[in-house]
């Protein structure tokens, strides 16, 4: 582009092109650009661009001699265009000046060749595949065909195929129905599962739609793991309704109530109940009831030091990756797991720091939604004790580790230990620790 030039060699654009009187062809080919761009230079720069006659290069005698020679050897005219500095008509209207005859065509077809390619053509092949399997232009292959008397289409009128029933896959072509939004021929297909379907021609020929969808939708099937009858949360898993996409399955509620869901929001905890189940407060006995809100989903822990009181630290969690209370201030520390981890984790490390937790005045009087998750320590004193229960955590189970470090009640704890084991969480991310300087 034109922007790429420096001023300095802009100025030498416009030095070859007025001083040197080298034509636009010749100075894009020095700098590896096209005419339009030494074009937009040459406006810029305020130079007059030249007539095309003035333009155009002169040849002495013998260079025109030495071109003709060349061009009847068989070289093309693009090349020598290159060579010489000028267009390929020039060269052409050069070569006729002399009294020889220009080429029409690279290639010259045979009588057969010419039937055959024209039987192919009337059997509904397109001109332009034809053509380029020949070697040349559409346009040389309509003008060797009108020379021979075979009278084509006219331009700009496409040729419609016949396929009706020729089999694809399990699609048979029943009959043309119309065009689509893209110019395409649409066709009406009848599928061997007995569905009717219809699809652009092009696609059906090139073996793109070899079906209504039944082979993507049994496929589908033959991968989708069989839930009937396990519970999750307040569902029970019922039957399977769609495979297209994301599996879906319709589940029975606790309440009576019937959903349909996609599988994976289900078995990840996302889902619990057909929208009966209100979030609620996170807590033991919601864990142990089933609903604790999202248990499988990704979370994070963090810890922020506090944007307008830095002797503060909050520590929380956070399933959404959006904290934009203006309260907050850097991030200090960072871990990734289970939304449930991360939740033991928090409970854990607020359980050990109660004896620092203060949270200034004017967001205590305002009721700040975190003021009981605000501690009056500074972040070395919080890091060993987080490095150690985040070790404790990788260890142990979730039971274990809350009857370990939380606060439970007696029946909590006996409810803990009746409990059966939790499936697979998700993998306890590293503790990050956010550079203290550059967070201060």
């Amino acid at each position: 582009m034109s922007s790429h030039f420096t001023e300095e060699q802009e100025l030498q654009i416009c030095s070859l092109y007025v001083k040197d009187r080298l034509s636009m062809q010749q100075v894009a080919a020095t700098y590896g650009v096209n005419r339009k761009t030494i074009r937009k230079v040459l406006s810029r720069r305020g130079v007059v661009v030249r007539p095309p006659a003035e333009t155009r290069r002169k040849l002495s005698a013998a260079q025109e001699g030495e071109l003709c020679a060349r061009y009847l050897r068989g070289e093309k005219a693009e090349n020598l265009s290159k060579m010489y500095g000028l267009c390929a008509s020039h060269i052409r209207e050069i070569v006729q000046r002399k009294g020889h005859a220009t080429r029409r065509n690279k290639k010259q077809l045979s009588c057969l060749e010419l039937k055959e390619a024209f039987a192919a053509y009337e059997g509904g092949e397109l001109i332009e595949v034809i053509a380029e399997g020949l070697g040349m232009s559409r346009s040389t292959l309509r003008r060797l065909f009108a020379e021979s008397g075979l009278q084509t289409h006219q331009k700009g009128v496409k040729q419609r195929k016949d396929i009706t029933g020729r089999r694809g896959g399990k699609l048979v072509a029943v009959r043309r129905v119309g065009v689509g939004n893209q110019g395409q021929s649409l066709w009406e297909f009848a599928c061997d599962c007995g569905n009717t379907h219809r699809a652009p021609l092009s696609s059906f020929l090139r073996g793109n739609t070899k079906s209504c969808g039944c082979s993507y939708r049994e496929a589908n099937a033959r991968r989708v793991k069989d839930i009937a009858g396990h519970r999750f949360g307040l569902l029970t898993a019922r039957r399977l309704v769609s495979c297209e996409g994301l599996a879906r399955w319709e589940f029975d509620c606790d309440c009576g109530g019937l959903h349909i869901a996609n599988v994976s929001t289900v078995t990840r905890g996302n889902t619990q109940s057909c929208g009966c189940l209100s979030r609620g407060p996170d807590s033991v006995d919601a864990w142990l009831d089933g609903s604790f809100y999202k248990p499988f989903a990704s979370c994070v822990l963090y810890v922020h030091r506090l944007k307008r009181f830095s002797d503060y630290l909050k520590i929380g969690i956070d399933s959404t990756g959006r904290r934009a209370d203006k309260e907050y201030g850097p991030e200090l520390l960072r871990i990734e797991g289970s939304r449930l981890q991360m939740w033991l984790l928090e409970q854990a490390i607020l359980r050990e720091t109660l004896r620092y937790a203060c949270c200034p005045e004017p967001l205590l009087s305002k009721r700040w939604a975190g003021f009981r998750e605000v501690r009056l320590l500074d972040l070395s004193q919080l890091d060993p004790l987080v490095c150690e229960l985040h070790s404790h955590l990788l260890e142990l189970s979730p039971t274990d580790f809350a009857l370990s470090f939380l606060s439970l009640t007696k029946r909590q704890r006996e409810r803990l230990l009746a409990a059966e084991p939790l499936p697979m969480l998700l993998p306890i991310g590293n503790l990050m620790i956010h550079d203290l300087e550059a967070a201060a």
